[in-house]
């Protein structure tokens, strides 16, 4: 991942795990190749689905935690 400046940020708080997941798909496929998506989530089990959703449709990601016990994810679109 060589340009980590958000094209946008999507703030998945607090949602729940199936919408969570669509509300990020939906952002990823309005999106170029090489654009990164910012993601915050507090859910552990939907960064790790999210993880495993960008691995498998080929987008590089990082993950960061916060402070605040909120996930920080850069997904960049492959």
């Amino acid at each position: 991942m060589t340009n980590t400046k958000p094209y946008a940020t999507l703030d998945i708080r607090n949602v729940i795990a199936p919408l969570a997941l669509l509300k990020v798909e939906a952002q990823l496929s309005d999106m170029k190749c090489g654009q990164i998506l910012e993601v915050l989530c507090t859910d552990g089990e939907t960064k790790t689905d999210l993880c495993t959703i960008a691995k498998n449709a080929g987008h590089g990601f990082k993950t960061f935690k916060s402070p605040s016990h909120a996930f920080r994810m850069l997904i960049e679109k492959g």
